[in-house]
């Protein structure tokens, strides 16, 4: 099949808008236990350093990497 016009008129274009907008929206479901392991330890002190990730941050970026087929900067 080819990428010609649109089979079909569309009437409702406020229904078709949200429609593309919700297109791209994900939810996760992320257990309590997880969220108290997720943030780093503790803050650097000084404002240069970077932050501390806990491990299961990490592993769930690499995750939701893996899912996605992202590169590592794009999570």
């Amino acid at each position: 099949m080819g990428k010609g016009k649109a089979r079909h008129k569309i009437s409702n274009w406020q229904q078709y808008n949200q429609e593309l907008v919700n297109r791209g929206s994900v939810t996760f479901w992320i257990d309590v236990a997880t969220i108290k392991e997720w943030h780093c330890p503790k803050h650097p002190s000084h404002c240069s350093r970077e932050f501390i990730f806990s491990d299961t941050s990490i592993k769930t970026e690499l995750m939701v990497k893996g899912i996605f087929k992202l590169p590592l900067r794009g999570v």
